[in-house]
């Protein structure tokens, strides 16, 4: 209960530290870790079967497995996004039927820069950072999920280019934002093709956004604090408006986290 922290039910019980997602309902709820994907209903109990299991051997043929596998399910909750690392260059891109399991479209990316793909609100388009065969510099490519065709390249310019930490999607799909080691921003606009660079944020290293809403963006940070005299390395968080950089609220969390996300 997120209002008295009281456990209201244990829905599943895994041996890897997983990643997990609700659906845009809150009907379900993916859970996924190197060794399978699986979807519960939030209805259920630890004793209640999931209602389907994709495990990795029928997924995917990696040697390289992740156990923290990015997962996004689409705005009409029908369809469930992961990516699935093969190696330090690949990974292998699957699109889910909520419904069935049934695996909708599989691809193979080669990356430019080992950060993982992420997909479009809608499920349609997919972002990850390629590598320019003629220039070998790096770039940000936009995919269709179903089809892997190309839809648009976008090129940083960035001095050093390899240093992208992370991507996201605004809510309403228009925006895509890229982060850099430097503390740089990046907020390119899809529809007009238009890029916005914002202030760095001092001594912030990009290793995660998400999008609060078309306006907000929320930034993950590692730092360096003491405490009881040793070092302890913690997860700052801070937002900022979208378009202008400004930073509106900052906070630290108590322990290490993973990416950041909203409800």
């Amino acid at each position: 209960d997120a209002q008295t922290g009281e456990q209201r039910k244990i829905l599943a019980s895994v041996d890897l530290l997983p990643t997990i997602r609700f659906s845009p309902q809150g009907s379900f709820l993916a859970i996924a870790t190197a060794n399978a994907v699986q979807l519960q209903s939030t209805s259920a109990d630890i004793n209640t079967a999931p209602i389907w299991k994709i495990s990795a051997e029928e997924a995917s043929q990696s040697d390289y497995p992740n156990a923290t596998l990015p997962l996004s399910f689409s705005n009409d909750g029908t369809r469930l996004t992961i990516s699935r690392s093969q190696n330090s260059d690949s990974v292998q891109l699957q699109q889910i039927q909520v419904n069935t399991g049934e695996i909708l479209h599989n691809l193979t990316l080669e990356l430019g820069e080992y950060i993982q793909p992420v997909a479009s609100p809608n499920g349609e388009i997919a972002a990850y950072v390629s590598e320019n065969e003629d220039t070998r510099q790096e770039e940000i490519s936009l995919i269709e999920i179903a089809t892997g065709k190309a839809v648009q390249t976008i090129t940083t310019e960035r001095t050093d280019p390899r240093d992208i930490r992370s991507l996201a999607f605004s809510p309403d799909g228009n925006m895509l934002a890229s982060a850099y080691s430097s503390g740089s921003i990046d907020v390119h606009t899809l529809s007009s093709q238009a890029t916005a660079s914002l202030p760095p944020i001092e001594q912030y290293s990009g290793f995660g956004l998400a999008f609060q809403d078309n306006r907000s963006l929320l930034i993950r940070d590692q730092t360096w604090i003491t405490e009881s005299d040793q070092p302890v390395l913690r997860d700052r968080y801070v937002l900022i408006n979208a378009q202008t950089g400004q930073p509106k609220q900052q906070f630290e969390t108590v322990k290490n986290t993973f990416s950041p996300s909203f409800s």
